[in-house]
């Protein structure tokens, strides 16, 4: 645009330029004409009208360059309107993405807390299965030793539990003391009294 401006300054130079020139050349022509009327004036560069034709030529030009410099920059300015709107459509997608992302996120980490409630849960019926499975071989063994040697009989609601003991055991004394097994050392009779003569 610039650019334009300048050539513009220019031409306007060399147009006021020109016409001083002509204008000193017409008043030079007049004098010289009325010195010598019979020779004509020729002077050897171009005419007035050539000089306006190629002077509006130029500006055609400049004008031209003014129009394509101006379709340029509406060009530049509709290409940045959509990169702008490119760039737009692009962050909302970056954002639409990154909400997406913070919703699998979420789904992930509730996904994982169910995940680890399965595992307790499972982890608990397995040590509750583990704990019964031995109470039952427990329970199974008692009733299978139970009914393979059995330490009481069931008759009717009744459980006999036979116990006790057999001895065979004998005690010689060499006096009569009239007791059991044990020996009472205090009832001890003298060799005077019966008892005392008598064995046992």
């Amino acid at each position: 645009m610039r650019k334009s401006w300048k050539m513009l300054a220019i031409l306007a130079c060399a147009l006021l330029a020109v016409n001083t020139t002509m204008a000193q050349d017409q008043g030079t022509a007049k004098t010289t004409a009325k010195k010598h009327k019979a020779a004509p004036h020729k002077t050897g560069g171009p005419t007035v009208s050539e000089q306006i034709q190629e002077l509006k030529q130029l500006i055609e030009q400049q004008q031209q360059q003014i129009n394509q410099l101006q379709q340029q920059a509406t060009e530049r300015d509709r290409a940045q309107q959509e990169t702008q709107q490119a760039a737009n459509r692009s962050l909302q997608q970056a954002r639409d993405a990154a909400s997406t992302a913070d919703a699998a996120n979420a789904a992930a980490v509730q996904a994982k807390e169910s995940v680890d409630s399965v595992n307790s849960q499972v982890s608990d019926l397995k040590t509750n299965s583990t704990s019964l499975m031995s109470s039952i071989q427990e329970d199974q063994k008692k009733y299978n030793e139970a009914i393979e040697s059995p330490l009481s009989w069931h008759y009717k609601g009744m459980t006999i539990t036979p116990g006790g003991f057999l001895e065979a055991a004998t005690t010689w004394r060499q006096r009569a003391m009239a007791s059991d097994v044990d020996t009472p050392f205090n009832s001890i009779p003298f060799t005077n009294a019966d008892a005392g003569r008598l064995t046992e």
